[in-house]
C-alpha cells in the first residue's frame, strides 16, 4: 500500500499497535490502535460464490463511486471495495469485500479526506489483489 497516504490518514502519536482477528474462517479484521485509541478499521470478507455481492453501500451525502473494475465507493471516512478474484485451482470466483474505516482521520476538508482515502483503499486493493493471488486469466 502507499504508506505515504497511509500516513497522512493517521492521527500523529507516540504508539502505534494493530489487533487483528482471524477468528472466523474467509473474515480477516484489523484494528489499528495510535495511543490507545482505536483510529482505523480493515475488515475483509472472501466470499466464495459465482454472483457478485451486493453493493457496498454506505448511506451518506458524502458518498462517490469510484472507476473500479468492480465495486469501490468512498464516503467522507471510510470505502466499501467489491471484486472478481478466481483465487483457486478449480477457478471457483471469490468475491473479496473489504470496509475501511477512519474514526480518527487528521484531515478535516471532506473532499482532500475523501481523495486521500481513495487513494489509500486503491493501494490496499492492489495488495489484497496480490496476498489472496487473484488471477483474472
Amino acid at each position: 500500500m502507499d504508506r505515504s497516504v497511509f500516513k497522512d490518514l493517521l492521527p500523529p502519536g507516540e504508539e502505534y499497535s494493530e489487533d487483528v482477528d482471524e477468528s472466523v474462517e474467509g473474515m480477516h479484521q484489523c484494528t489499528l490502535i495510535v495511543d490507545s485509541e482505536a483510529t482505523a478499521y480493515f475488515d475483509i470478507y472472501m466470499l466464495s460464490q459465482l454472483e457478485s455481492p451486493r453493493r457496498p453501500d454506505k448511506a451518506t451525502t458524502f458518498l462517490k463511486e469510484a472507476d473500479f473494475e468492480g465495486e469501490f465507493l468512498v464516503w467522507e471516512k471510510g470505502a466499501g471495495i467489491s471484486f472478481r478474484c478466481a483465487a483457486d485451482e478449480d477457478n471457483i470466483y471469490a468475491y473479496p469485500r473489504i470496509s475501511i474505516r477512519f474514526s480518527h482521520a487528521p484531515i478535516t476538508d471532506d473532499e482532500e479526506r475523501r481523495d486521500a482515502i481513495e487513494a489509500f483503499a486503491r493501494s490496499y486493493v492492489e495488495g489484497v489483489k496480490e496476498y489472496q493471488r487473484c488471477d483474472y486469466a
